[in-house]
């Protein structure tokens, strides 16, 4: 074979194992890329999850202020301790009862529960205020028989119990959530370090065949 068809043939071959090197790497990266946006959904489920829990702790922490409010007043007759009303605490509610609302919308049986939730807290609220009101009037028979007949208490319990369930299924999502995060994270660490050993083994090796034919072909020559 003349020493020019020898060429050819030799840079066609190696045209051919870069190129099989070249698909192989890129298939790695489209690979990276995939579980690159996978990592990036995983991570913003469970920063979903999170803000979630906080909405649910902050409904928490505005319920026991308003109760203590009710409680410091009961127990002083002072107004000093109650610094909302009923509208006003309620308003303070709204804004993470719609963000929890918003969170748990593509889950029907958690949008239920902080709905009902909603509604008890509202109820609670009520009980609360009619009985500052009443005492506030000089009413405190009256105010008496709310607080005797255990509706704010029964009322209080199913809230807790509500955002206690709501609590713990968003514990269960954010396990998983966090298990599918790590497992993304885990392919693309897998993938980069594959395309890495590829591109590496690709180049080393062609050069060396390259080397090795060359050298073969000035033996001849």
């Amino acid at each position: 074979m003349p020493e020019r068809a020898r060429m050819k043939t030799l840079i066609k071959i190696s045209v051919i194992e870069v190129s099989v090197g070249v698909l192989l790497l890129l298939g790695t990266v489209t690979a990276s890329v995939i579980g690159l946006q996978q990592l990036e959904d995983s991570s913003s489920w469970v920063r979903h999850t999170y803000e979630t829990k906080l909405r649910i702790d902050e409904i928490q922490i505005l319920i026991r202020t308003a109760e203590s409010e009710q409680r410091g007043y009961l127990l002083t007759n002072k107004s000093i301790y109650l610094n909302s009303d009923y509208n006003k605490t309620l308003q303070k509610l709204d804004k993470p009862f719609q963000t929890l609302l918003e969170a748990v919308k593509d889950n029907p049986e958690q949008h239920q529960r902080v709905v009902d939730c909603y509604m008890n807290v509202e109820k609670r609220l009520r009980i609360l205020y009619d009985v500052v009101s009443l005492v506030r009037q000089g009413r405190n028979k009256e105010a008496k028989v709310i607080i005797d007949s255990g509706k704010g208490n029964l009322t209080q319990i199913q809230i807790n119990q509500l955002l206690n369930i709501i609590k713990e299924k968003e514990e269960q999502l954010l396990t998983l959530r966090i298990a599918n995060q790590q497992k993304a994270y885990r392919s693309v660490v897998t993938y980069l370090i594959f395309g890495e050993v590829i591109s590496l083994v690709v180049v080393t090796g062609t050069v060396w065949t390259l080397i090795v034919r060359l050298r073969k072909q000035l033996l001849k020559a």
